[in-house]
């Protein structure tokens, strides 16, 4: 049994010295193939970060000739915001009001819309105030068309919402406001028809 056991001893030995050279050999291509490939990323890598930051140069350079000119009297918007402030700093003063674009007579030009408040009651510091709608002249100005709109009704609005709730094909207008808030339904003329009774919204 001594023998027998030397012998596979031996012949195991004399495995394992073959088989030293050979996975010797497969660590080496191994680690021969990963620096090929690092040589290969290392230009790569470095092409790309370049790209990046010329391409970032590029955006801070344009970015930096950017230029904005206020153009709103020029554009025919004569519009100014009534807060109704008296003096008391009431919470409603000091949240703004809103305003949207809406092509209201669907001639493929965004029109725009100004919502604005009142004086309080007891406090007529301003005068009669109304929204404002500037129709779009395809020119780069606007013409007030409130009062032709038949949306000249004074209101203290705080905000809007523009949206065909009927699904006629024209846009309506939602027009949230201190107190009673009002629906203009668009009549699809170029004109509004003040609807917040009918709608079941008054009160």
């Amino acid at each position: 049994m001594r023998g027998a056991e030397a012998k596979a001893q031996e012949i195991l030995w004399r495995l394992v010295a073959r088989l030293k050279p050979c996975a010797s050999t497969v660590v080496q291509a191994l680690a021969a193939e990963k620096e090929k490939r690092r040589q290969v990323w290392k230009p790569c890598a470095s092409t790309v970060l370049l790209t990046l930051v010329l391409h970032g140069f590029s955006v801070a350079q344009s970015a930096s000739h950017i230029h904005f000119t206020d153009i709103t009297e020029r554009a025919g918007i004569h519009f100014v915001h009534n807060n109704g402030a008296f003096g008391k700093k009431w919470l409603p003063e000091t949240m703004g009001s809103g305003c949207a674009f809406i092509d209201y007579d669907n001639d493929g030009w965004p029109d725009i819309l100004l919502i604005n408040s009142e004086d309080f009651p007891g406090h007529k510091i301003h005068g009669p105030t109304t929204l404002k709608l500037y129709h779009n002249n395809h020119n780069g100005t606007f013409t007030d068309v409130t009062r032709k709109a038949g949306l000249a009704v004074e209101m203290y609005g705080m905000g809007v919402a523009v949206g065909d709730y009927d699904n006629d094909g024209h846009d309506d207008i939602f027009v949230t406001a201190l107190g009673q808030s009002h629906l203009f339904h668009n009549n699809g003329n170029g004109t509004f028809s003040d609807v917040t009774k009918a709608a079941g919204l008054w009160g």
